[in-house]
C-alpha cells in the first residue's frame, strides 16, 4: 500500500501547507500536540497547580494491554481523575438538518465490541462424494437467518438522545426542534425516519458485520471445519452475553457452535456537568461559536478503561475535519494542515490553563 502514496507515508513531510503521513489525523497529531502544549505551558508558567497524568499506549489499534494496565496502576495509587480526555470526535459541518454552525462532537460513551465465530464440524471428505449435510451450506443458512430482518432493535441510547437534543435545539427547522425536544412522543417517528440510514441506526442499536468465511484449502476437498466470523458493535443498552444469546436463538441449530473470540462490554455514559463545561469553554475559545454536543463513540479507544476511575471520560480530537480527511484515516495520503495542527496545540494549552486556574 505504501507505493500508492504520493509521498513517503512515514516521513512527516510538510507539503503545500500540510503534514503528510500515516497517523497524522489518527492520532499522532493529538500525541504531538499534547506534548507541545505541556512544554509550552510549563515554559510560560513554571509548574502545574493540579496533578496531570499523560497516559499514552502504543497498542490501542490492536486492543493491547497497555491502557488497561495504566488504569490498574492509577487505581492502585487511589487516583480518581476530575476528568479524562482522549481522542474521539472532531469539529464537523453539516451533521444535522438545519444546524448551520459547526459542531464539536464529544464522545461520552463507547459501544462494546465482539468478535464471534460460528463453527461447524462435519468430518470432511472428498468433493466427489458429498454427504447430505455439508458445513458450508449449514453456515450459509445461519448467516441468512442472522441477516434477515432486524435482529437488534433501535433503542433510546442515552448518549445519542443527548446528541439529538443538543443539536436539534440549534436547528433552524421548527419540525426538528419539536420532534427531538419531545422524543418521548416522537421516537416511533424517529425510528421510521432512520430505517434506511445505516449511519444513524448504528448510533441507536447493536450492529452486525459479517467479515470472514473459512473452509477447505482446496476446491476438491470438503472442510473438516468451516467458520464464519462476525463483528458486533454492542449498544450501551445491551451486553455481550445478551448479543450471544440472541445469535444462538436466531440460528437455532445445535450443529453450530457460537464462540466469542474477543469482546469488551459497552462503557457507562459520562456526566455532562462542570468538567464537560470546562471542555466546552476551551473549544469555544479556539473555534468560536460552535455547537458542543455529546455523542456515542462507535469505534474503540483506550479511554474505555478509564470509566473504571472517572465519571467524566470524554473523547474529542481538537481539530476541524472535512469529509475527505475523515475518509483518509487509515488510508492513503492521510494528512493534516499545519494550521489545523497549530489549533490543536492552542486548544490543549487553553485546556491545561483552564484546569490550572
Amino acid at each position: 500500500e505504501n507505493g500508492k502514496w504520493d509521498h513517503d507515508p512515514f516521513s512527516g513531510e510538510e507539503i503545500d501547507g500540510r503534514i503528510v503521513g500515516r497517523g497524522t489525523i489518527d492520532t499522532k497529531n493529538t500525541l504531538c500536540a499534547v506534548m507541545e502544549a505541556v512544554e509550552q505551558y510549563l515554559n510560560d508558567n513554571g509548574k502545574l497547580k493540579q496533578d496531570m497524568y499523560l497516559a499514552f499506549s502504543g497498542d490501542e489499534e490492536t486492543r493491547g494491554p497497555s491502557a488497561n494496565a495504566i488504569v490498574k496502576y492509577l487505581q492502585s495509587l487511589g487516583v480518581k481523575p476530575y476528568m479524562v480526555l482522549d481522542e474521539g470526535g472532531a469539529i464537523l459541518d453539516n451533521i444535522f438538518p438545519g444546524v448551520k454552525q459547526s459542531a464539536a462532537l464529544i464522545g461520552i460513551a463507547e459501544k462494546g465490541y465482539m468478535n464471534v465465530s460460528l463453527r461447524v464440524n462435519t468430518g470432511g471428505g472428498h468433493a466427489s462424494m458429498p454427504p447430505q449435510s455439508m458445513a458450508i451450506p449449514i453456515l450459509s443458512d445461519a448467516v441468512k437467518r442472522l441477516n434477515k430482518g432486524n435482529l437488534f432493535k433501535i433503542k433510546k441510547v442515552p448518549a445519542t438522545m443527548m446528541m439529538f437534543d443538543r443539536l436539534a435545539s440549534h436547528s433552524t427547522s421548527e419540525v426538528m426542534r419539536l420532534v427531538f425536544a419531545n422524543t418521548w412522543a416522537f421516537f416511533p417517528l424517529i425510528k421510521w425516519r432512520v430505517k434506511n440510514n445505516k449511519e444513524v441506526q448504528s448510533l441507536l442499536k447493536t450492529t452486525q458485520s459479517f467479515t470472514m468465511m473459512e473452509g477447505a484449502q482446496a476446491m476438491n476437498v470438503l472442510p473438516n471445519q468451516a467458520r464464519v466470523g462476525i463483528n458486533y458493535r454492542v449498544s450501551t443498552e445491551e451486553s455481550v452475553e445478551y448479543v450471544k444469546q440472541k445469535i444462538i436463538k436466531r440460528i437455532n441449530n445445535p450443529q453450530i457452535s457460537v464462540s466469542v473470540d474477543k469482546s469488551a462490554e459497552p462503557t457507562t455514559t459520562s456526566s455532562l456537568d462542570s468538567p464537560f463545561e470546562v471542555l466546552e469553554n476551551s473549544i469555544r475559545d479556539i473555534w468560536g461559536n460552535v455547537v458542543c454536543s455529546p455523542y456515542l463513540m462507535m469505534a474503540g479507544t483506550d479511554s474505555r478503561y478509564h470509566h473504571d476511575i472517572s465519571n467524566h471520560v470524554y473523547r474529542f480530537s481538537p481539530m476541524r475535519m472535512s469529509p475527505e480527511e475523515r475518509q483518509s484515516i487509515h488510508s492513503i495520503n492521510e494528512s493534516i494542515s499545519v494550521e489545523n495542527f497549530k489549533d490543536t496545540v492552542r486548544f490543549y494549552v487553553n485546556f491545561i490553563d483552564r484546569l490550572n486556574t
